[in-house]
């Protein structure tokens, strides 16, 4: 599995527990670490690194920390005082057909069933023109004034004075 898959496995999710934004951003800082350190199988981060990122208590961030557990987006390992705790990232691919609210309806880029795509091609590379509309060219006329007119007398005033 990819980083991508992750993220979109994380977004799926999402749809389904709802996370909040500490629950977002430790899964996301849990990723950026797992990246940076090669993708090992765990890893250890200190409590205290998370806590100082995010300003949150111990509290919050093992609450957060159970909720992306029970996801099964992670899995953690609690540590002691002189171990920290061990994380690992759960790579398996969430199954959309059980969403809630997946959505089937066609985007706007699926063509219509009846219309030939020689004909959506040909929609797509024309230039609809629209005679109500005069066409204009932005070219600075001469009797606009400057925005910021600079002085006569400040102009060249740093150059040296021909002898």
């Amino acid at each position: 599995m990819n980083y991508i898959e992750l993220i979109n496995n994380f977004w799926i999710a999402n749809k389904i527990h709802k996370f909040n934004s500490l629950e977002t951003s430790l899964y996301f800082f849990i990723l950026d670490y797992a990246n940076n350190a090669r993708w090992p199988e765990s890893f250890i981060v200190p409590n205290g690194i998370v806590q100082s990122v995010y300003g949150c208590t111990k509290g919050q961030l093992s609450r957060a920390r159970r909720r992306l557990c029970k996801a099964g987006l992670i899995s953690y390992e609690s540590g002691d005082r002189f171990n920290p705790g061990k994380y690992t990232v759960i790579a398996h691919p969430t199954p959309t057909r059980d969403l809630p609210e997946a959505d089937t309806r066609p985007t706007l880029d699926t063509p219509p069933c009846a219309v030939a795509k020689a004909s959506v091609h040909e929609q797509e590379n024309s230039v609809i023109k629209d005679e109500t509309i005069p066409e204009t060219y932005s070219r600075p006329t001469g009797d606009l004034p400057e925005a910021y007119p600079t002085p006569a007398s400040n102009i060249n005033k740093t150059k040296l004075k021909e002898k």
